[in-house]
């Protein structure tokens, strides 16, 4: 898939009610020095009480978050374990 379907696609997914967001590459995070795609991002940014599981690169903080409640976990020599909430 080109990058700019990608990205489109990722925008219209955005949009949704969305609780969890799985996406194999991490988004780049300049200001914590987090390496990953600055393209999403860009798009992730402005998403809030929303939890992205990703990876494709390490991260040596495996869990940022924003003001606005956006939760991004980085899982490269990771592995996730969700169970249902009690």
């Amino acid at each position: 898939m080109e990058e700019d379907d990608y990205l489109a696609r990722l925008r219209h997914i955005l949009r949704q009610v969305t609780d969890i967001l799985l996406l194999h590459e991490s988004p780049k995070i300049s200001s914590q020095g987090l390496p990953g795609n600055p393209h999403i991002w860009k798009e992730l940014q402005n998403s809030a009480e929303l939890l992205v599981c990703c990876g494709h690169v390490h991260w040596d903080t495996p869990l940022v978050e924003t003001n606005h409640g956006l939760q991004i976990l980085n899982a490269d020599g990771r592995a996730f374990i969700f169970t249902a909430a009690l």
